[in-house]
C-alpha cells in the first residue's frame, strides 16, 4: 500500500519536439532542481499535477509530472472535453453556442442537466450501437487519454452506463488515500485531462483538416468564456486567465473529502503551458499554496527559456 509521504512521485515526460530552435533548452539539473523544489513542498500532499510548456508552433518543450498517473476524481473537469466533441461531430450550421444555449450553460456554467443534454444530443450524431456515455468515452479515447466516466446521473443520460469504467477495488478503478480503497463514479488522473487539452491546442496538427482546426478554434473561444464574478483556481493563482475548466466538490458529497481540480491552457510569455492539477482530502487554502508555486515555477522556467535579444553588428567606419 502506498503511504501519504509516498503518495507523490515526480516524472519527467520525453520531449516532442521543438518547433523553434531558438529557444534554448533547459538544462536536466534545472529541471531537477524544479523537481526536487515542487517535491518538497507536495511530498505529503494528495495532489496531483501535469505540466507541459509548447512552443509558438506547439511544440513541446518539457514536460513535468507528479503522481499524473493516480486515479482522482474529476468533478467537472470532463465538461471541457465534451465541448469539441459538440463541435467535431455536431454540423456547423446547427452549431448553437449563444448564452442560454445547452453548450453555453454547460462549458461555461458547470450546468450538470446542460451537460447531459448535450452528451446525448451530440451521441446522436455519432453512428454506432454504443450508448451516449460510451460514445463520448470513445471520444476521449481517441484524443490518447486513457479513461473516461462511468455515468451521469441526470437528464437524458441517467439511465445509461460505460462498464469499462466502473468502479471496482478488483480492477484498481478506485481513489486511494493511505490504506483506503475509495469506488468514486467519475475519475481521471492528471496526465488524462492533460492528454485532453493537448489534443484541444493541437489536434488540428494531427489530422490535416480545415473542420477540424475549426472545430477546435470554437471550442477553445467558448472554454475561455470566464462565468461572471467567478475565478478558476488557475486565475486566482496566475491573474492573465486561462482557457479551461475547473471543478470541485464538497467534503459532505464524497467520501474522499474535498475535491479541488483545474485544468487547461495558460498563456505565460512566450509560451503556452497545458496546466491539470487535481487534488483530493485538502483544504482549498493548501491546494491554492500549491497552485501558487508550480505557476511561480512555470513563470521562472519560461523566463529561462526566451531566446536572447538579437544584438545588431556594430557598424564599421569605412
Amino acid at each position: 500500500m502506498l503511504g501519504r509521504r509516498g503518495f507523490l512521485s515526480l516524472l519527467f515526460g520525453t520531449p516532442l519536439r521543438s518547433g523553434l530552435a531558438a529557444h534554448p533548452a533547459l538544462p536536466a539539473n534545472r529541471l531537477m532542481q524544479v523537481h526536487d523544489h515542487l517535491q518538497e513542498i507536495l511530498k505529503s500532499r494528495y495532489i496531483a499535477l501535469d505540466l507541459r510548456a509548447l512552443d509558438q508552433e506547439h511544440g513541446e518543450l518539457f514536460r513535468m509530472q507528479i503522481n499524473a498517473d493516480k486515479l482522482l476524481p474529476v468533478a467537472s473537469c470532463f465538461k471541457a472535453f465534451v465541448v469539441p466533441w459538440y463541435y467535431l461531430n455536431v454540423p456547423a450550421r446547427d452549431w448553437d453556442d449563444q448564452p442560454g444555449s445547452a453548450v453555453w450553460e454547460m462549458a461555461v456554467h458547470s450546468g450538470n442537466y446542460y451537460t447531459a443534454v448535450v452528451l446525448d444530443r451530440v451521441a446522436r450524431n455519432v453512428p454506432g450501437e454504443g450508448n451516449a456515455i460510451e460514445k463520448f468515452n470513445d471520444f476521449l479515447l481517441s484524443t490518447g487519454m486513457e479513461n473516461g466516466i462511468y455515468l451521469w446521473r441526470t437528464g437524458p443520460t441517467s439511465e445509461v452506463r460505460d462498464t469499462r469504467f466502473q468502479p471496482s477495488r478488483r480492477t484498481g478503478r478506485v481513489v486511494r488515500l493511505g490504506e483506503r480503497q475509495i469506488p468514486i463514479f467519475n475519475v481521471f488522473t492528471a496526465s488524462d485531462l492533460a492528454t485532453g487539452y493537448d489534443f484541444l491546442t493541437r489536434g488540428d496538427r494531427y489530422r490535416s483538416s480545415q473542420g477540424v482546426e475549426i472545430a477546435l478554434e470554437r471550442a477553445r473561444t467558448l472554454l475561455g468564456r470566464s462565468e461572471r464574478g467567478l475565478q478558476s483556481p488557475i486565475e486566482r493563482a496566475y491573474s492573465p486567465g486561462y482557457i479551461g475548466k475547473h471543478g470541485a466538490i464538497r467534503p459532505n458529497d464524497i467520501p474522499t473529502g474535498y475535491v479541488f481540480n483545474d485544468a487547461g491552457l495558460v498563456r505565460i510569455g512566450n509560451l503556452q503551458f497545458i496546466v491539470s492539477f487535481m487534488s483530493v482530502a485538502e483544504f482549498e487554502k493548501d491546494a491554492m499554496a500549491a497552485l501558487r508555486e508550480v505557476f511561480l515555477q512555470a513563470v521562472l522556467l519560461e523566463q529561462e527559456l526566451r531566446p536572447p535579444p538579437v544584438r545588431p553588428f556594430p557598424r564599421v567606419r569605412g
